[in-house]
Order: structure tokens, then C-alpha cells, then sequence
């Protein structure tokens, strides 16, 4: 019985850690990289740049 609760709470733990990980990765590098395109206008205008 107690090997059965050991388990079925390392899968859990499994699944946990998995969620862990793909929502730090979403949080801290999927976020900043989807709203970088959105800023390319104001920071051209800040740098001076133009494509011709």
C-alpha cells in the first residue's frame, strides 16, 4: 500500500516539475521575446534608424 501513495506522488511531482519548468520558460523568455516586434517602431525612433 505505501509503495502504491510513493508512487503516485512521484508522478504528480513528475508533473509538477514539468508545469514548472514550461511556465518559466513561457515567463521569462517566450514573453519578452513576443513584444519585442511591437517595440521596434518606438526604438528605431530612438536610435535614429531607418532602412534606407
Amino acid at each position: 500500500m505505501i509503495l502504491r501513495t510513493n508512487y503516485a506522488q512521484s508522478t504528480f511531482y513528475k508533473w509538477l516539475v514539468l508545469a514548472l519548468g514550461a511556465f518559466t520558460f513561457t515567463f521569462v523568455v517566450a514573453i519578452p521575446a513576443m513584444s519585442l516586434p511591437l517595440l521596434f517602431d518606438e526604438i528605431s525612433k530612438n536610435l535614429n534608424l531607418s532602412l534606407v
